[in-house]
Parts: structure tokens; sequence; C-alpha cells
């Protein structure tokens, strides 16, 4: 007869039981297996209450797991979606406070925002403190992130000052060079700056954004910032003599930019159409200079790709850029970033006389583009942020951004959820009207994660322009629209505000409520 006391025989048994979920599963914090209550963070009253929206921008997400060997696979992909959600509420609060400004004619502080805004879903914020927790008991991982915004803003005031003297010293180097008669590294010093005036952006949008200053601010350095890229503008332009050009010339000097800033560089780039300025439409322009961009890039000796992924491994480096009416020209950014972090490591900047592209024939803009970008705003305005730890995704066959089909394409779309939630899926056409592709479809726990293709596909044809796809997720059924039946689909007749108001109506009260909202624009020629 074993006589070994109970309690022993019970502390023996949690001992056997935390040493191996501990080594399955080592990077989780298991505070219940301590006899500790759940974080407080893991209740959605609690977590709003001690991380308040005013002070804090968070990012939560959480996952029931079947088995011990899924943990480690989970825990990183929700820690991952944690980051992206937390990300994404900034980016969403930039967006809403470009549209106030432009409402109040603050055009200094809104081209700041908007400039920022187009490739801020790819920076990586300084300051995040990340913590996981595992319920045994509900076998379900949380994962939760949290910056203190003055705290970030702190941090980016001194990217500010830091990077500032970065690019002033760049500058005076690349003068010296010009002196010396060494125009090839006068080049390269002055190109090293554009990377830096990306960063130099996002440091002075998100300081802006936290500490609620506008353009004015002596804080943000903008008049400071602005002479020394001005001048190293000016300069690589008199080096290249790139005043006035053509469509293909400015591919070949970005192209030569982001050559010379690429030393020893072998790895895959993909490249992404180029989109008008913050609103990720394309255009006849954006798909021929994008193409041609393409072209002299490969004679660079870079390797170019428009895909996601080569040979079965992602491609980890992505060249996007926008272009923007300034002055009777257009003015191209390109910016290429490592996708792992948003670091952005190459720019170069170039102009095109908006009289060549009208004397050729080519539109810089989307043939609905003033109806397009009035729902643009609306949208902006707003707009879901991820709560409950919900998330949904939706893309096209042809990725999810910076998306350009051509008469003729066959467009397919895909969606996603990483928990049990009601989606709401609608298409707004070129022409205005407002398709209603799935109502209250219920993602049972057999479909999270998993991708769901619509059954519905679309060839590409007039008329052409800008569409949307926006997809709404919530954890309780939506209410239903006024809709009637056109060419087989389900036309809404509501007008863009009250859709929105229905569609985004939900608030999450509870621990168990989520809401989420993905929107992807297509231009089609």
């Amino acid at each position: 007869m074993n006589n070994t006391p109970k309690t022993i025989r019970i502390a023996k048994r949690a001992m056997l039981i935390a040493l191996f979920i501990g080594f399955v599963f080592p990077n989780v914090s298991f505070a219940q297996k301590k006899g500790d209550s759940k974080p407080a963070w893991t209740d959605y009253q609690r977590r709003s209450t001690k991380f308040p929206k005013s002070t804090y921008v968070t990012g939560f997400t959480a996952e029931e797991v079947s088995s011990l060997s899924d943990q480690t696979e989970v825990l990183e992909r929700l820690e991952d979606a944690a980051r992206k959600q937390l990300v994404e509420s900034i980016h969403v609060t930039i967006k809403s406070m470009t549209t106030t400004q432009m409402v109040t004619e603050n055009t200094v502080t809104a081209d700041l925002f908007k400039q920022t805004s187009v490739s801020f879903s790819k920076v990586s914020i300084s300051g995040l403190v990340s913590d996981n927790y595992f319920d045994e008991k509900a076998k379900t991982i949380y994962a939760f992130c949290y910056a203190k915004k003055s705290e970030v803003a702190e941090t980016y005031k001194n990217t500010i000052e830091n990077k500032k003297v970065e690019a002033r010293n760049n500058l005076e180097a690349a003068e010296a060079f010009i002196i010396s008669g060494n125009n090839t590294e006068a080049l390269r010093s002055f190109y090293a700056n554009m990377p830096i005036f990306r960063e130099l952006e996002e440091a002075q949008t998100l300081t802006a954004t936290f500490m609620g200053l506008t353009a004015e601010s002596g804080i943000l350095q903008i008049d400071a910032i602005n002479e020394i890229k001005q001048k190293t503008i000016e300069k690589i332009q008199l080096l290249q003599k790139s005043s006035n050009l053509t469509l293909d010339d400015a591919a070949f000097f970005i192209a030569n930019g982001i050559a010379l800033q690429l030393t020893d560089f072998d790895a895959a780039v993909r490249i992404a159409n180029f989109t008008f300025e913050d609103t990720q439409m394309g255009s006849v322009f954006a798909k021929r200079f994008t193409r041609s961009l393409e072209q002299k890039l490969v004679s660079k000796k870079l390797r170019v790709t428009d895909q996601a992924t080569l040979a079965g491994e992602p491609v980890n480096y992505m060249l996007s850029g926008t272009y923007w009416e300034e002055g009777g020209k257009l003015k191209l950014i390109a910016v290429l970033r490592n996708l792992e972090d948003g670091t952005p490591v190459a720019g170069a900047e170039s102009v095109v006389p908006i009289s060549w592209l009208s004397n050729n024939g080519v539109e810089y803009k989307p043939a609905n583009f003033n109806n397009a970008y009035a729902d643009f705003l609306k949208f902006n305005q707003d707009a879901v942020i991820s709560e409950g730890g919900l998330i949904v995704d939706v893309t096209t066959n042809n990725g999810g951004e910076n998306l350009i089909f051509t008469q003729g394409d066959t467009l397919k779309l895909f969606i996603k959820a990483n928990r049990e939630c009601y989606v709401r899926f609608i298409y707004y056409l070129a022409d205005g009207t407002k398709v209603q592709m799935l109502d209250n479809l219920y993602i049972d726990r057999d479909k999270v994660n998993k991708i769901y293709e619509l059954p519905d596909k679309f060839i590409i044809d007039a008329p052409f322009g800008v569409e949307a796809l926006q997809l709404n997720a919530q954890t309780k059924e939506f209410d239903k629209l006024r809709t009637i039946d056109y060419y087989g689909y389900r036309k809404i007749v509501d007008d863009m505000t009250t859709l929105l108001a229905n569609t985004r109506g939900f608030r999450p009260v509870e621990n168990t409520d989520g809401k989420a909202e993905k929107r992807i624009t297509i231009t089609t020629l």
C-alpha cells in the first residue's frame, strides 16, 4: 500500500505536468499553474480599464488549441497578429486624422499624415511590450502587446533629432565628394538620405499622432528637415540632369538610385504597382511606370519579381511607391523595405511633367476618381479597429494591395478569420453600385484560420475605375441590409453613410465579443 501523503502525490503530479508543458511550450507564461489568476489583459473590460485607448495602443488575440503540439505555432502566429493589430490601430488613427486635418484645411499636417499613411502598415513600432498566457483549463492561448503613447512619442522624438543629424552629415559628405570631382560617390551619399527621409516622416507622424501636434510644432522640426531634403533632391537632379523627364527617364533614374544603395545585395525584390498619393488607387500611368521600372531594375542586375514567393521561399523585400501632384509635375517616391521588420533600406524620387503625360495621352488618375475619393474619405472616418482578438483578412488572386486588373482578367476573392464569427462582404463597383456578396456567413470552428474562396468569380470589364472590397466580421449577427435583385446579385439600396453605420454599429461589451474590418482597393483598366 502506498503511504505517500496525498498532498505530496498531487504536488509531484503538478510538477510533472508543469515540466512537460514548459518543455513543449517554453515561451508562454503559465501564471495559473502557480496559483495566480489570469492576467487582467485577458478580459475585455479589465483590459479596457487598465490600458485605456487615450493612453495606450494595444493589440490582442486569442485562440483555442486542440493539442499541446500545436501551441508553439499558434503562439507565434498570435503574437504576430497582435503586433499587426496594434499597427493597424495606429494606421486607422492616422488616416482619420488626415481626414480631419483636410476638413480644417491644415494642408501641411494633412500632407505629412498622407505620405506616411501609405506604407505605415509595414512599419515596426519601437517600444512595444509583448505578453502571452495559456489557459490550460480552457485550452486557450492569449497574446497581447501594448505601448504607452507618451513613451512611443518620446522615442520617436529622439529619432527625429538623430536621423536629422545623420541626413545632414550625408549631405555634407556628398557635397565634399562633388568638390573633389567624385560624382558617383556624391550620388551614393545623397541617395543614402532617401530611406532616412522615410524614417523621419514616420517618426514625425507618430510623434504628432501621440502628442496631438500639428506640423507647425517645433518638436517635429519640419522646416529644418525639409531644407536638408530639398537640397538633397536638387543636387541629385542636378547630377543626373533629371528636371524634365519622360516616364521611362524617371524609371531609369529611380532604378539607378535604388541600385546605388544596394551594395552586395543579392536578395529577390518584389515590385508592386505605384499608386496615387494615399488612395491606393492605380491608373494607366501606374501600370506603365511600374513595368518600365521593373525593366530598368533588371538591367541593374537586380532580381525582380511580382510574386510574394519565389522558388517556394518568401520574398522579404518589396519595392513600392506613390506619385503625387506637385506644381505641374508628378513626384514619384519609391521605397524598398525589408518586410520582416518594416525597415526602409533604399529609396529614390523623381518627377514627370504632367504636360508630358497629357501630350502622350497617359492618364494618372482612374476614370471615377472624384466619386471614389469621396467614398475613400467616408471609409476613413470611424474605421473599425479590430477588437476582441478577432482578425479577418481579404485578398485576391493577385494579392491584397497595389492592385490593378485589366479588361479580361479574372478576379478571385478569398477571406479568412481567426475565430468563429459572422462575416459580411461588400463589393463597391466602379459605377457606384454596392453589391452584397456575403451576409452573416458563419465561420464555424472548422473554417477558422482557413482560407475560404468565394464561389463567385469576376471577369474584368467596363465600367472601369476604382473598386473597393470591404470585409466586416463580428461575433454577433449583423442587422439586415436593404437589398434588391440585381443581375443575380443583391444590390444594396442604402447610401454609403447608412450602410457604414449599419455595418460598424456593433460595439463589444463582453470578453467574448469581437469585431474586425478589412478593405482593399482595386483599379480596373
